[in-house]
C-alpha cells in the first residue's frame, strides 16, 4: 500500500495491477450498491401497507440471494405484468450475483501480470463428494467489460421498474412519503 509522509493513502503510487484490481471491483461493487438500492425500494414500493416496512427492514441482513429472491417474489405478487416485462433484468441477477460475491469475498491476481485476465480464487464444496476445494473463475478484459455492459442495462431497467412502481404507490398512498423532484 502506497502511504506519503502524512500518512495519506496514494492511489497514484500504487503498481499498475493494483489500480486494475481496484477498477474491476471498485465498478462491480458500485453497481452492486446501485442494483441493491433498486431492490430495496423494489421490495418496498410492494408493499399493500404504505407504513408497514418489515420487509424492507429485514434487507440489511438478508444475503445478496435473498435480496433478489425477494424482490422477484414480491414483484410476482405485486404485478406479475412487470416481472414479464423486466424479466430480462431478473434474469441477469443471478449472474450479477456471482460476479458480485466474486470481486467481494474472493483473493483476485492477474497471472504472469497480464493485466487482461483476472483470476478469482475462492473454496467450495464438491457437491458429489461434499469435500472443500481450491476453485478459481477467471475474468478476461473482454468479459469485464460484457459484464459491465449487462449490469448498467440491469441496472437501468431495475431503477426503471422502481420508478413505475413508485408513481403507482403515490398515486395510491399521496401521503405516505412527502414528494420530491425526481431526475429520472
Amino acid at each position: 500500500m502506497s502511504i506519503n509522509k502524512d500518512g495519506r493513502y496514494v492511489i497514484e503510487k500504487e503498481n499498475e495491477e493494483t489500480k486494475r484490481e481496484i477498477e474491476i471491483r471498485g465498478r462491480i461493487i458500485m453497481f452492486a450498491c446501485d442494483i441493491e438500492y433498486c431492490l430495496l425500494n423494489i421490495i418496498s414500493f410492494c408493499s399493500p401497507d404504505p407504513y408497514n416496512h418489515e420487509r424492507a427492514g429485514q434487507f440489511n441482513a438478508m444475503r445478496m440471494k435473498n435480496k433478489i429472491d425477494n424482490a422477484i417474489c414480491d414483484i410476482k405478487r405485486h404485478n406479475i405484468k412487470y416481472y414479464y416485462e423486466f424479466e430480462d433484468a431478473f434474469n441477469n441477477l443471478e449472474i450479477f450475483r456471482e460476479v458480485r460475491n466474486d470481486m467481494a469475498h474472493y483473493k483476485g491476481d492477474f497471472p504472469e501480470c497480464n493485466l487482461d485476465i483476472f483470476k478469482m480464487v475462492f473454496v467450495e464444496k464438491d457437491p458429489a463428494t461434499n469435500i472443500e476445494g481450491l476453485k478459481a473463475r477467471t475474468y478476461t478484459a473482454s468479459r469485464i467489460i460484457e459484464l459491465y455492459n449487462i449490469f448498467a442495462i440491469t441496472n437501468s431497467r431495475l431503477c426503471n421498474l422502481w420508478f413505475r412502481l413508485k408513481d403507482e404507490f403515490d398515486e395510491r398512498h399521496p401521503l405516505a412519503f412527502p414528494q420530491q423532484p425526481r431526475n429520472d
